[in-house]
């Protein structure tokens, strides 16, 4: 989409093959947005952070 600056369509990570710990994520952020990402601990949410500036894969 125009204007966005980080988009993840259909994104899914796992650190093995048993273990998916991001499954079909979708969001997009606007460029001059504040976004917050929140949830309860070992949900995701410091994976997904890794995976927008490519710390993960």
């Amino acid at each position: 989409m125009m204007n966005n600056v980080i988009e993840f369509e259909n994104f899914y990570f796992g650190y093995n093959k048993d273990k998916i710990v991001l499954d079909g994520i979708n969001f997009a952020i606007k460029k001059g947005s504040f976004t917050t990402l929140i949830g309860a601990s070992g949900v995701g949410t410091t994976t997904l952070c890794k995976a927008i500036p490519g710390i993960v894969p």
